[in-house]
């Protein structure tokens, strides 16, 4: 009988069941209590009994079913009361839950939300989670301020569902924001990638706050998931419906794979930093790092973010600053703890955070450098087989350019030269005839390097299917654009004959006895309005011919 009450109860209490399956559970104090001890109960809620003041205030609820209906993947679950003082941890929660197999499941403890609101006596306790085959929650509360009374003890529930992606919503990269630096934003995962549905709604009135601190947190929940995506609809389920936010606190997320999501949009005011959040970007990392560390993938995606953030807002990440919504002095890069009471983000991710500044450092100093790279590097093989390099220099305030060059194939570049500032051109001076170069071009100032410019290739000579005799001769540039050069040295005098063919034979052009006197002799034919393609120069005298071929770009 007393389990048909309790189903009715059930039902009964059933509210804002929505396509997500989230229901909202009352406990009544005076039906649902297995056992108690020292404990006075109220109309809506329960308080020590004064009489008694040698024991411990406690009681056990009944197992209460869970009121939810074809759980897809896992259940989320926080609890939230009223109290009658301000004081943290007023009462101890331990919380189980239950198969209808199980006879001795352990207890866990659930602490209050650290990163909820301090100085109310409205409380939440963290969200924990629980295996979709769980039947029945069973809850024990342990009064440590003996003249605390709790009144409106509620439990929610959420199931998340499955995540199914959309084909219209990928992964987003602010790419066209103007920075304080060319940092690379990470790539992310965006609303509409992890609640695919639509139906976790952002903050109907965002503020803009200029962020001069990043708050590192842990969530504090499980640190193993089908579904990440499916967890963060949960946070954003548990700070809107169990906290009463507006949206997610958080303006980041990363979990353990290295995935980073889009909580409130960047530079919104967000809900993370009991109540100073003024001036602070919050980024929680997806786990409980109490007595587990977090994953490689998940730090070194943080390290990313901090460094995109240090240097898009020109944060010292090893410094110490004054914090606007604290009025007070604040580490840069903090964590929860550093201004909240809190063991947030956890005994075992906090150690880290010295290390993760440095990293972020190396990283900026690696990937997001002052210097802008130069780009459009153009090659020309000019007479005196010299190279000629032409670049578009980006950056500002260098203190010179790099060039390097790599011989026979792209793998061994080294430095040939370096330019002063400004300087958008040189001359290699040091390449051999038929052979292949390639070329880059970086910027530098003091022990700092820009990226690398477009890489280019240039071959330097070509081929000839004959010499003639007592002549050599030399082709250039090639490939060649609108002018090549035919360089003739012979050591007797006589007339040559100048054919150019396309590659099936067909002569385009002709230059008939060139008066080739003892020395060297050059002649410059305009290649302008040949067609992109390879061609063949026949040089001919009396005795032979030669063949060369060249391109035209």
């Amino acid at each position: 009988m007393k389990n048909f009450f309790l189903a009715i109860f059930t039902f009964l209490l059933i509210c804002n069941l929505d396509a997500q399956n989230r229901v909202e559970l009352d406990i009544n104090f005076e039906d649902q209590i297995a056992s108690a001890n020292c404990i006075q109960i109220l109309e809506n809620g329960f308080k020590s009994d004064l009489t008694k003041p040698t024991c411990q205030p406690n009681l056990i609820t009944d197992q209460i079913a869970i009121p939810l209906d074809q759980i897809e993947n896992f259940i989320a679950f926080s609890m939230t009361w009223d109290a009658n003082t301000l004081e943290r941890d007023a009462i101890s929660v331990q919380y189980r839950f239950l198969t209808n197999n199980d006879t001795d499941t352990e207890w866990l403890e659930i602490p209050e939300n650290g990163h909820y609101q301090e100085a109310t006596m409205q409380k939440v306790s963290e969200l924990v989670f629980a295996s979709k085959e769980s039947n029945y929650v069973q809850i024990s509360l342990t009064i440590n301020d003996l003249n605390a009374e709790i009144e409106n003890f509620r439990m929610h529930f959420f199931d998340p569902g499955n995540t199914e992606k959309s084909n219209q919503h990928s992964v987003g990269n602010h790419v066209d924001k103007v920075l304080g630096c060319p940092c690379i934003q990470p790539e992310f995962e965006g609303r509409l990638d992890w609640c695919p549905n639509g139906s976790c709604l952002e903050h109907p009135e965002p503020a803009v706050t200029p962020v001069s601190h990043l708050i590192v947190h842990h969530s504090a929940g499980t640190n193993v998931s089908s579904d990440w995506s499916g967890v963060v609809r949960s946070i954003w389920d548990f700070h809107v419906n169990s906290n009463g936010w507006s949206d997610i606190g958080y303006n980041w997320l990363v979990d353990p794979n290295g995935v980073l999501y889009e909580g409130r949009e960047d530079n919104i005011l967000g809900a993370h930093f009991c109540g100073m959040n003024t001036a602070t970007m919050g980024v929680c990392v997806l786990g409980d790092f109490t007595g587990q560390t977090a994953t490689d993938m998940a730090k070194a995606k943080l390290v990313e973010l901090l460094a995109w953030k240090s240097c898009d807002r020109n944060i010292d990440p090893l410094g110490t600053s004054n914090h606007s919504g604290s009025a007070g002095s604040l580490i840069n890069i903090a964590g929860h703890r550093d201004g909240c009471a809190t063991l947030c983000p956890g005994d075992m991710l906090y150690p880290d955070l010295p290390a993760i500044r440095d990293s972020v450092v190396s990283y900026i100093q690696a990937n997001c450098t002052e210097l802008a790279a130069p780009s459009n590097l153009t090659l020309e093989y000019t007479d005196q087989m010299r190279v000629r390099l032409r670049w578009e220099d980006n950056s500002e305030g260098e203190d010179g350019f790099s060039i390097e060059r790599s011989t026979g194939t792209n793998d061994n570049f080294a430095q040939i030269i370096t330019s002063i500032p400004n300087v958008m051109q040189f001359q290699d001076s040091g390449t051999d005839p038929d052979m292949t170069y390639f070329y880059r071009v970086r910027a530098f100032k003091g022990f700092t390097n820009s990226a690398y410019s477009n890489e280019e290739e240039i071959f330097t000579g070509i081929v000839s299917t004959n010499e003639l005799k007592d002549t050599k001769i030399r082709l250039f540039p090639n490939p060649v654009s609108d002018v090549l050069y035919l360089e003739i040295d012979s050591k007797i005098a006589a007339f040559v004959n100048v054919e150019i063919s396309d590659i099936s034979g067909r002569i385009i052009q002709k230059i008939e006895k060139l008066d080739v006197n003892s020395g060297s002799y050059t002649q410059t034919i305009n290649t302008e309005n040949l067609e992109t393609g390879v061609y063949v120069l026949t040089v001919s005298n009396q005795e032979t011919k030669a063949n060369y071929k060249f391109v035209k770009k």
